[in-house]
């Protein structure tokens, strides 16, 4: 029975023979097996959660390297257990590693860099968040403590970066939390792992996302989206931006753009200083026509939320949780996180406001029914469905796939129902009583500021504007 597994460079080795894109490792090894050797798992094309479970008491120098499909590493080990580096170097769309249940693991070199490659995380992402173990003293490098979670379930800096995908499998307090932008460069080199077979993999040149951020000039003069994954301690009750239904009364959208919209949706502001919701969406307004950045995004002492466990494949269906019948098993191969929205707010609801921190790739979000914010070519808001792009014919130039990023809301329908709708106009309540204030339009004397409700200017001449819902003199108008 096999007590360890190791890589050879040049036989048909117990690693290389498992160098494949499936699950057959996973499913092939026995749970007596307690160490994992030197480079064993380098390179072999894993994809999804890996779980490493207690059984394991020793994994070696360079063990999972150069798995680019690897997204989450678990190693469910206790008391005892040692850990080499470089285990993760190449690993370039790792979003966790959990170490949170190692007690005082023998390490050799416990000080974090991920721009050493010797030690125990060298070459990580800087946006994959590690879940340290506990009873071990760690040093970091000057600027390197940033995604590390403490055995206390706090972290110094979070960086959350757009681009990136993420998953949180434990909640914990970030002292700061930035939003920044993933800005890394990836090259590809072939390793010569036995006569005549290269393997493809890939290398992190370089690592800038921490310095980066995302620019919102194109989005000055129009609504921008962002799902928070991050709650400050408390609630905020019922003053969060709900998704609301149309309401009885035959309300018109603010201004006609390219086509005569007639659905919409109405999204209610939150005070300043509100506690947002962990895992839910936010509509984020800029409204004062000044460029802004994702550094200006930045929170203190902020709670981290659990993503959940509820991830679903390409087809929107749920990926059933794997049991560990062998030493190494993958959880939720390929899985995506199920978006997250808040409850209905009315019995007959038929679309929610939903986000989350993994991308839907074109596949899914047509398969979930999406609607991603988008604009018109008048310029107004509008809420357009996804769908699914096909191959090019011929010469046709390709167009790329429509995704739903990470760290985006969207409106999807209620269970994935089908509907006929295509498109959204997005409607904004200022105040925070709801809709019941609004005026009937009244003779408006001399010049006066017109505004939509998303904060556009219109003009200053009532009669010429299309029918719909206007702010003058900070009113909502009726006309």
């Amino acid at each position: 029975m096999l007590s360890s597994v190791e890589k050879y460079r040049r036989r048909t080795p117990l690693g290389n023979s498992w160098m494949t894109s499936d699950t057959t490792l996973c499913k092939d090894l026995h749970h007596a097996l307690t160490t994992i050797e030197l480079s064993a798992f380098s390179l072999c094309g894993f994809k999804g959660d890996l779980v490493i479970p207690s059984t394991v008491k020793t994994i070696r120098d360079y063990a999972f390297s150069y798995n680019d499909g690897l997204t989450g590493f678990t190693w469910k080990g206790e008391a005892g257990c040692k850990l080499g580096a470089g285990n993760f170097d190449g690993c370039i769309n790792l979003e966790f590693i959990d170490l949170h249940t190692l007690d005082n693991p023998s390490i050799e070199n416990p000080e974090l860099n991920r721009k050493r490659f010797d030690i125990l995380f060298g070459g990580l992402p800087t946006h994959t968040v590690v879940y340290l173990p506990k009873g071990k003293a760690f040093t970091f490098a000057q600027g390197e403590d940033v995604n590390f979670v403490k055995a206390d379930n706090t972290c110094t800096l979070l960086s959350v970066q757009d681009g990136a995908d993420y998953e949180f499998p434990n909640v914990f307090k970030a002292t700061k939390a930035v939003y920044n932008k993933y800005n890394a460069t990836v090259s590809n080199g072939t390793y010569d792992c036995y006569d005549d077979y290269e393997v493809p993999f890939p290398t992190l040149d370089s690592d800038n996302s921490l310095s980066a951020y995302r620019d919102f000039f194109r989005h000055k003069q129009r609504q921008e989206l962002l799902h928070h994954a991050a709650a400050l301690r408390g609630s905020i009750a019922q003053r969060h931006p709900c998704l609301r239904t149309t309401p009885k009364r035959q309300l018109q959208p603010p201004v006609q753009g390219e086509k005569e919209y007639k659905q919409y949706y109405l999204f209610r502001s939150i005070p300043d200083e509100s506690v947002l919701e962990g895992n839910k969406p936010y509509l984020l307004r800029i409204i004062d026509g000044q460029v802004h950045t994702s550094k200006e995004f930045g929170a203190t002492n902020v709670e981290i939320a659990a993503s959940g466990t509820d991830k679903i494949d390409d087809n929107g269906q749920k990926v059933a949780q794997q049991n560990p019948t062998s030493t190494l098993y993958n959880n939720n191969v390929n899985g995506t996180l199920k978006p997250q929205s808040y409850q209905a707010t009315k019995p007959n609801q038929e679309f929610f406001f939903v986000g989350g921190t993994e991308r839907l790739n074109n596949s899914l979000a047509f398969k979930l029914n999406t609607w991603l914010l988008n604009t018109d070519k008048m310029g107004i808001d509008v809420w357009r469905k996804v769908y699914k792009t096909a191959a090019p014919v011929g010469d046709a130039k390709p167009i790329e796939p429509a995704t739903a990023a990470p760290f985006r809301g969207y409106i999807q329908p209620k269970n994935n129902a089908p509907s006929n709708a295509k498109y959204f106009v997005v409607l904004m309540e200022d105040e925070t009583t709801g809709i019941d204030d609004l005026q009937q339009a009244k003779a408006q004397n001399g010049a006066q500021r017109i505004y939509t409700l998303d904060g556009r200017y219109v003009g200053t001449s009532f009669d010429t504007l299309p029918n719909g819902i206007y702010v003058i003199k900070g009113k909502k108008i009726v006309k």
